[in-house]
């Protein structure tokens, strides 16, 4: 069984921002799935079991807001039994373009608190990752606090749907072939 985590903040307020790539691919891969995406709610997580690509997988979003998503993901890492080789962590990045994602299956958090977090508590940098671009030239010079914490306009919204598009995309090829390093030469690179 894989667990897939959307990293993001819980509630309306936050529902559409960039922070929330996380989310907002878990809701993508429930529709195409044909899926209504009922999470259930449990202590630090929400998560829906279902099969993708003929793999068991839990969705799972983190309910304790960014910067504590290690509480959550560890939680439902223990409620599933699930260990860290069959984690996926799935989050935005102010420093790739909009439209982009980057795969990888190791290494620091880059910066993102959220991230930072789920290494701390896990003890462990070693799982999969994949990164949503957010950086935009519409942000000017806004804080990221600020930017990422912004809903998605109108005029990237195409470019956030390629990505998460391509993300689906990239499991479908890591779940029937096995192949990271195929996964990652397919999709690490710039739109």
């Amino acid at each position: 069984m894989h667990l897939i985590v959307g990293l993001g903040n819980p509630g309306r307020r936050y529902q559409f921002t960039r922070h929330n790539l996380g989310f907002l691919f878990l809701d993508y891969i429930c529709r195409e799935q044909g899926e209504t995406a009922k999470f259930k709610d449990k202590l630090n997580f929400a998560f829906l079991r279902t099969e993708l690509f003929k793999e068991d997988v839990v969705l799972a979003k983190p309910t304790t807001f960014m910067n504590l998503s290690g509480n959550g993901v560890k939680d439902v890492m223990n409620y599933f039994k699930i260990d860290s080789d069959k984690l996926i962590v799935c989050y935005d990045d102010l420093d790739l373009p909009v439209g982009t994602i980057r795969i990888r299956d190791k290494g620091s958090s880059g910066g993102h608190k959220g991230l930072s977090h789920i290494i701390n508590v896990l003890g462990t940098d070693t799982f999969i990752r994949i990164r949503f671009g957010i950086d935009s030239p519409l942000r000017g010079d806004r804080p990221g606090v600020d930017y990422v914490l912004s809903k998605i306009p109108k005029g990237e919204q195409d470019l956030f749907e390629s990505a998460l598009k391509n993300a689906y995309n990239a499991l479908h090829i890591l779940f029937e072939e096995r192949d990271l390093k195929k996964v990652m030469q397919l999709y690490n690179k710039r739109v």
